[in-house]
């Protein structure tokens, strides 16, 4: 069967999805926020354990004056970075 839809109908349907879109990027940035900031860090740069973790901190809701080391400057070790669907994130090498 063959639907044969209009030029606003199309535009409404695209509108629809792209909201739907937004919204699940919205919860999967709260997720990685919520994950920067909680889970702690138990592996350093070169893969060695760290014996007194801490969260990394999230550098979207932490300014790096208050931040636990400094770390929340840079995106290096965040937990949630591979799924972060943050475009600007900051890297220090």
């Amino acid at each position: 069967m063959l639907y044969v839809l209009t030029a606003e109908e199309v535009e409404a349907i695209e509108n629809k999805a792209k909201v739907k879109n937004d919204e699940a990027r919205c919860a999967l940035q709260k997720l990685c926020i919520d994950a920067a900031n909680w889970i702690p860090v138990t592996v350093d740069y070169d893969g060695n354990k760290i014996e007194n973790p801490k969260p990394w901190r999230c550098s979207l809701t932490v300014s790096s004056a208050t931040s636990i080391s400094g770390s929340a400057r840079y995106c290096d070790s965040c937990p949630a970075r591979d799924v972060c669907p943050y475009e600007y994130k900051n890297f220090s090498k």
